[in-house]
């Protein structure tokens, strides 16, 4: 909390759950020194970094990428290599959001830019680099539509499937979050109160089906199980958590569970993950700034 606080707010107040939504949080492991280091983004130009120290972290400086390549809202670390999705409307001056690539220096002091190219669409607020299928995946939240970028020898390439969303939907499609696990990508749409089903092969996207959520609940993250066939669907309109049994040979998800993350009606559902060993899921959600863990079961 003390970190964030200074870093981000100064030090008059304290942190809260709605501007903790506003940045994005990834580890990155710097070769040179084998020092873990923390990078923090949010809709600015300047990348925050800390070295992680026993239980504490400390700040180590900032990354400016520029005036030209602002609000690196959702940020994919590989190695020495940076990934971000920029949730902007234009980018130097033409209409459109982009992706960018950036590796960090051996002394982990600077970033240096890579390429950067167009989402085909606005307003990207989540970019997932497959490199097994060789594709990056863009949920364009403000422009209601998916896209996938080949990769051309580890690089991003260009817009290989776009697919706008919103005809009968609730609300104007969001769509929040892409998954990827092995052939088979799910794009989570909030306004829409549904994940749409892709399936890649040799960087061709095929739209294959889709899962209907409860009415109104609009979805906004979803994990997937790392040893067993299951999903793990957070809602944000509706503050639960829904439990899919995944079929790893089609790509369907059937519902077995909910959960209520929050028994607080004007909370709203926040973020997921689990733990690298499978046995526990974290969920949070915002408003009174609820959150906790479940065990995953064998059903």
């Amino acid at each position: 909390k003390q970190w964030y606080q200074r870093r981000v707010h100064g030090d008059s107040h304290q942190p809260t759950m709605h501007s903790l939504a506003l940045i994005f949080l990834s580890c990155l492991l710097i070769p040179g020194n084998l020092s873990l280091r923390v990078v923090v983004s949010g809709y600015n130009t300047q990348l925050a970094t800390y070295e992680v120290s026993g239980s504490g972290l400390i700040s180590t400086g900032e990354w400016d990428v520029g005036a030209a390549n602002p609000d690196m809202t959702w940020l994919q670390v590989d190695d020495s290599t940076i990934w971000a999705g920029h949730e902007v409307g234009e980018y130097a001056g033409t209409p459109g959001s982009v992706a960018s690539r950036w590796e960090v220096s051996g002394d982990g002091l600077t970033l240096q830019p890579g390429e950067v190219v167009s989402t085909g669409s606005v307003y990207t607020a989540h970019l997932l680099v497959d490199k097994e299928q060789g594709m990056a995946y863009a949920a364009n939240y403000g422009g209601s539509s998916f896209s996938a970028i080949s990769l051309q020898d580890g690089k991003l390439g260009e817009v290989a499937y776009l697919e706008g969303f919103g005809e009968g939907c609730r609300d104007a499609s969001h769509p929040h979050q892409t998954v990827a696990h092995k052939e088979w990508v799910w794009v989570i749409d909030q306004g829409c109160d549904t994940v749409w089903h892709y399936k890649v092969d040799q960087q061709q996207v095929e739209k294959v089906g889709q899962t209907s959520v409860r009415a109104g609940a609009g979805p906004r993250h979803m994990v997937i199980h790392p040893h067993k066939d299951l999903a793990f669907l957070l809602c944000e309109l509706q503050s639960f958590l829904q439990v899919y049994r995944l079929d790893d040979g089609t790509g369907d998800l059937e519902l077995i569970q909910e959960l209520e993350v929050s028994s607080n009606g004007e909370d709203t559902g926040a973020e997921i993950l689990v733990g690298p060993s499978g046995q526990f899921v974290y969920a949070s959600s915002r408003g009174t700034g609820c959150g906790g863990g479940v065990q995953a079961g064998d059903g």
